[in-house]
């Protein structure tokens, strides 16, 4: 039998060599893994200089969405406030302060000290702390009176995120070279030599190097776009040949965010259409509505400068991203609510009620308050 080739070095992959890589990377939710594309070292070549940084863009929406993977957990992200102040922030998970905080502002002839704790051990640790500086300090009468408490936050939180070219280009580079070859078609003849340009960039110092930008790969947002997907939050890849040019094109959104388009060459007597989608919440499959003849229609170019996408598209998608993370944020704080009040054996009386709408209440007023403060 003949051995399959590596699409990225030409290798025989065998048994022993193969490996079953993401065509969209795992972290960010994707779950299409064939095997017979790439050997392990390839695969790792790729993630290591093409994934690498689009994956670190594009994982805060993963944290904040609280987005379905089929391994592995997604790490917190670190969010400022307004003094800034580092938060853990995680979907489904109680907000955490990123590191303790020690601060000591001079008040008359006094010295106030404040301290932020994660824990009690961490608590007693800082006060050791103020002691050495102020001997009058009594760390254990203060840890009688100290207790782990929670509050809603009074300003909104900050993170910025990178969604431009040379973070996003390279990656979806890849992962149409490797959609392609899933579906028995043409890589870009290009595929290989373009991996060797770009340097390895595992570490997030690397995402400010400027990188070659991959070939035939461009902005494709059509005025009427051609692809319509159910609601929600997907990634979606599809697949059109035009035999008569002798070319395809594959057209990636990920997370919604403005597609991005790379033509490949194609050699079939008969057009190849397909699609692949996948909700990010769920992690279940999707089907799209795919206009392969308008597709074919519009100009395979970029329809619109770099800069304008990032000015003009990517903020109302970002701001799609976060209303979806704000109301799975709100529903899972109400269940939080309800359990903590009803416990493991519910009683639904009036006063539960009670306790129930008086939390609640709280929680939309600390949450209307901090949007008329960004007024």
């Amino acid at each position: 039998m003949e051995l399959k080739k590596c699409i990225l070095t030409g290798e025989d992959i065998t048994a022993a060599n193969d490996s079953r890589g993401h065509v969209i990377p795992s972290s960010l939710g994707g779950r299409l893994k064939p095997k017979g594309l790439v050997t392990k070292e390839a695969n790792t070549t790729l993630n290591d200089r093409l994934d690498a940084p689009m994956v670190r863009a594009l994982t805060p929406f993963m944290a904040l969405l609280g987005g379905s993977r089929d391994g592995g957990t997604t790490a917190p992200i670190e969010m400022t406030d307004a003094d800034g102040v580092a938060y853990r922030v995680s979907a489904g998970k109680p907000m955490t302060l990123a590191r303790p905080g020690y601060d000591e502002t001079p008040l008359g002839e006094g010295t106030r000290v404040e301290i932020r704790a994660r824990t009690m051990p961490e608590a007693r640790h800082l006060l050791q702390r103020a002691k050495s500086a102020f001997p009058q300090v009594d760390v254990d009468a203060a840890m009688n009176h100290a207790k782990m408490g929670s509050r809603y936050l009074q300003d909104m939180l900050r993170h910025q995120v990178e969604l431009g070219p040379n973070r996003l280009f390279p990656g979806t580079f890849g992962i149409a070279n490797l959609y392609a070859a899933h579906l028995g078609q043409p890589t870009h003849p290009d595929f290989k030599s373009y991996v060797e340009t770009v340097p390895p960039r595992t570490g997030a110092t690397s995402d400010h190097i400027s990188v070659p930008m991959p070939p035939d790969t461009f902005y494709w947002i059509p005025g009427q776009l051609p692809v319509v997907a159910p609601a929600g939050i997907h990634h979606q890849l599809v697949y059109v040949s035009d035999r008569a040019n002798r070319r395809a094109l594959v057209y990636v959104s990920l997370f919604n965010l403005p597609a991005i388009a790379v033509t490949l060459p194609f050699n079939g007597n008969q057009d190849v259409e397909a699609h692949y989608a996948v909700d990010i919440l769920s992690g279940e499959p999707l089907t799209l509505a795919v206009d392969a003849p308008s597709i074919r229609a519009i100009p395979w170019k970029s329809s619109h400068e770099d800069t304008r996408v990032y000015i003009d598209l990517v903020p109302a998608a970002v701001g799609r991203i976060l209303e979806v993370a704000v109301k799975k944020s709100q529903d899972l704080e109400l269940e939080r609510i309800i359990t903590e009040e009803l416990g493991d054996a519910p009683v639904i009386d009036a006063a539960a009620i009670g306790r129930i709408s008086t939390r609640v209440a709280h929680m939309l007023a600390a949450q209307i308050l901090t949007r008329h403060r960004q007024r």
